[in-house]
């Protein structure tokens, strides 16, 4: 499991807007690696947050444990059998 931390960019677009439902394109890095693509398909229900999210549109992988609460989204997104991206963005 990695912690990785998405762009800025894609996070202020996310907590400021009212409802966080939409495609979201960025990149995250991990460790000393540069940045990879990333790409989000998100569906905000009140404060649940379900969708799915990958490197490109045709490869997605269904979040998990996605919710909004407040000014802060966290989800996990698995991929090959192991959580490769848990995300928790602090208030900005």
């Amino acid at each position: 499991m990695r912690n990785i931390a998405m762009t800025a960019l894609l996070l202020a677009a996310c907590v400021m807007a009212a409802d966080v439902s939409g495609k979201w394109s960025g990149s995250f890095t991990s460790g000393g690696q540069g940045p990879q693509p990333m790409y989000l398909i998100l569906k905000q229900d009140g404060n649940q947050l379900s969708g799915s999210g990958g490197p490109s549109v045709s490869e997605q992988h269904p979040l998990q444990n996605g919710s909004v609460q407040g000014d802060r989204l966290t989800f996990e997104l698995p991929g090959q059998g192991n959580v490769y991206l848990r995300f928790e963005n602090d208030r900005l």
